[in-house]
């Protein structure tokens, strides 16, 4: 599981942007993003590079970073 601080999200909506983002993502099998805590928790194949996933942010316009050292 990758765990993701998000910022900028200003509404519930832009949760469901980025949840929906990340569900598209190949490797990617669900998202949970949290408007109230800006988080994400995303559950993705293992092969997966998760560098992705905050390009995957970054390119909606939020700021993604890693939540716990375990991922880079």
């Amino acid at each position: 599981m990758v765990r993701l601080k998000i910022g900028g999200m200003t509404r519930e909506s832009c949760a469901l942007h980025v949840k929906h983002a990340l569900e598209r993502l190949p490797g990617v099998r669900s998202a949970v993003v949290s408007y109230p805590s800006g988080r994400a928790q995303i559950v993705a194949d293992s092969e997966m590079p998760i560098e992705i996933v905050t390009e995957a942010v970054s390119e909606l316009g939020y700021r993604a970073l890693f939540a716990d050292s375990r991922n880079p």
